[in-house]
């Protein structure tokens, strides 16, 4: 483990603010294009997986994951916040590594899930160093984690439905950061597209009657 003495230079020569009270906003600069990139990646996975977009396998992969919290955590104290931020970052950052590895056998010619999914990956190293310097200027370590059991996947389709639950799980969580930080939350493609179709009809149904 790093000194403490040199994670706080690190925060430092990274600009991490010095205030008293470190916000979701102050942890990290903008979450929204985080909640873009898991969106994509949540979508690409389910069209990579053409079978987990039927509304039943949908419902599995919307199941709760153990390791998410079920409330939002913006709402709490700002460390107990921050330290719950960390605990779920790196049990996420954990997860991305094993979807990564089964995703290299399980879609080998999806070029777009691969690099979608290393942007993923990226984007929670960097929101894991912002929380843990915001968690050091303050004098707090991050909560220590136990790391849940993760029962190997019996086969290829549990494999998909494992990945689609946290990847699902992950999206749900940054909204929540998003709406708590004050940022508009994007729109997933599914939502874009249904409400194309919604003006599209109304759009049909003012002509046919004028």
């Amino acid at each position: 483990q790093p000194h403490p003495a040199t994670i706080v230079d690190r925060c430092l020569s990274k600009r991490v603010s010095l205030t008293v009270h470190v916000t979701v906003a102050q942890a990290t600069p903008s979450i929204s294009p985080m909640v873009a990139g898991i969106v994509s990646v949540y979508f690409y996975f389910q069209l990579t997986h053409q079978g987990l977009r039927s509304p039943d396998l949908r419902r599995l992969c919307n199941e709760a994951v153990q390791w998410f919290p079920t409330e939002n955590i913006t709402e709490q104290p700002e460390v107990v916040m921050l330290q719950e931020l960390s605990r779920t970052l790196e049990h996420m950052k954990d997860a991305l590594e094993n979807i990564g590895k089964q995703q290299q056998v399980l879609s080998t010619q999806s070029a777009a899930l691969h690099r979608t999914l290393q942007n993923t990956q990226l984007a929670v190293r960097g929101l894991l160093s912002n929380t843990g310097c915001a968690l050091c200027l303050k004098g707090v370590s991050p909560s220590s984690r136990h790391t849940p059991e993760r029962p190997a996947a019996t086969n290829a389709f549990q494999q998909k439905i494992d990945g689609c639950k946290v990847l699902w799980n992950y999206s749900k969580f940054l909204e929540k950061l998003a709406r708590g930080s004050g940022e508009k939350v994007p729109q997933s493609p599914r939502v874009r597209d249904q409400k194309k179709r919604r003006k599209g009809t109304k759009r049909k149904e003012a002509s046919s009657r004028s």
